[in-house]
Order: C-alpha cells, then sequence, then structure tokens
C-alpha cells in the first residue's frame, strides 16, 4: 500500500517560457513557494499547450501541486472556486524568448526555428556532458551559461577546442575557473575521447535515441563487426 501524494495549493504568479535541446519552447509556471515531501518548490513545468488547455490552467490561478513519485512537481489541477476574474489565458509566444526567432507551431508543440538559439545551445553540451552521456563533470550549468554566452562555446565540438592550451589561458581570466579546474575540465575532456560507443550515441541526442536505445544499437554494430563510419551507416 501506498500513502496518498502529498498536494499543497498556491498561486501562480507568472509564467516563462524555456527553450529545451530539442527545440520545444515549454511554458513553465513560477508558483509561491510550496513545501513538499519535504522540498521548497517554486517552478513547475507545463509541459505543452495541450496540458495547459486540458487542466484550464491560467495565468494567476490557484492551483494543487504534488510531485509526482514524489520528485517532479507536477499541477494535479486549477482550483477554479478561487477565480476573481483576474486570471489571464495562457497563450504561445510568437517568438523564442532567448533569441527573438519566430516560433513554428508542429501538434501540440512549439519551437524554436533558429538553430543557433543560445539556450539550445547550452541544453546540448549539458546533455552532451552529462552522467548517461560523456560524463564530463566540471562541466555544470553555470559553467555552460559562462562558457556560451562569452562566445568561447558555439557548438558541442568546440568542446574539444579547450584541451588546447591557449583556450585555456583565456579560462583563467574569467571568475571561478581556477588552474585546478580548467586542467581538470581539459583532463575530462581529454578522457571522454575513449568512451564507448554508446555514450557517443546518447550524447549526440538522435530524436528517439536515449541512453537504453544507444547501448543496444553499439551492441548490434559490434555484433555485425562495424569498424568503420561507411558500415554503422
Amino acid at each position: 500500500y501506498k500513502f496518498p501524494a502529498q498536494q499543497a495549493s498556491s498561486q501562480i504568479q507568472s509564467i516563462d517560457f524555456q527553450v529545451w535541446r530539442t527545440w520545444i519552447i515549454t511554458p513553465v509556471a513560477n508558483i509561491d513557494p510550496v513545501q513538499l515531501s519535504g522540498a521548497t518548490i517554486s517552478r513547475v513545468s507545463l509541459h505543452n499547450f495541450d496540458f495547459i488547455k486540458t487542466k484550464q490552467i491560467k495565468n494567476k490561478d490557484f492551483v494543487w501541486v504534488q510531485r509526482s513519485w514524489e520528485v517532479i512537481p507536477y499541477i494535479v489541477w486549477s482550483i477554479k472556486e478561487r477565480r476573481d476574474w483576474s486570471e489571464e489565458p495562457i497563450v504561445a509566444p510568437l517568438f523564442c524568448p532567448v533569441c527573438w526567432w519566430p516560433i513554428t507551431n508542429i501538434d501540440i508543440h512549439y519551437y524554436c526555428t533558429n538553430p543557433k538559439c543560445p539556450a539550445q545551445i547550452k541544453e546540448k553540451i549539458v546533455h552532451f556532458a552529462s552522467r548517461d552521456a560523456m560524463d564530463i563533470w566540471w562541466l555544470w550549468e553555470s559553467v555552460v551559461d559562462v562558457l556560451v554566452d562569452q562566445n568561447i562555446l558555439s557548438s558541442v565540438s568546440d568542446l574539444y577546442d579547450l584541451c588546447d592550451i591557449r583556450k585555456q589561458v583565456i579560462l583563467r581570466k574569467f571568475p571561478n575557473f581556477w588552474e585546478r579546474s580548467v586542467s581538470e575540465l581539459a583532463e575530462q575532456i581529454e578522457a571522454s575521447k575513449t568512451k564507448p560507443l554508446w555514450r557517443i550515441l546518447n550524447a549526440l541526442w538522435m530524436p528517439n535515441v536515449w541512453k537504453k536505445i544507444a547501448q543496444d544499437i553499439a551492441h548490434y554494430l559490434k555484433e555485425e563487426k562495424a569498424g568503420s563510419l561507411d558500415k554503422m551507416l
């Protein structure tokens, strides 16, 4: 038996639009902070506009919030009895909130059309360096933010330029980039060149290729003795 998930009511104060690495624009609700299962919740993903429509959620609504599996914050439903006519519909933006390129709508999702959008670049680099991908543990989100904003990184492949001593000299000029952290970052990037194939496949974030699928593909290629790119293709 399980105890029912703990819920708490809160009010939506504003809506942000976050650009995900798959180019999807995700609406995120900023709510009055509430305590749930030992954590303070102040931001909740609204997933997509179909979810907003189904749950009939409006900006400034009071909502019931719970944590799915006691981990991920989730809006269960809006509390319509508490509405006072100050609520506003949540409307999809016309332009990317980061790069201001036009947004396109496909099915239930909205996409940024700019392949060089800084938000997308940051998300892709963070995923590339994550534990289930290339496992470059010095590349935290805050570090990636600085490197992209300072035009040190503009793509995943630029990571491997950080092993160059000239780039490392530049990095040491930024706040919180000490000599030890810069050298260890370079070592981690160099070590990633010897990671198994499934990690590379997962890191590249191809559509529908997750960790398990990447492992299956790598195992298949090994059995087929695909030792070149031509054979892999």
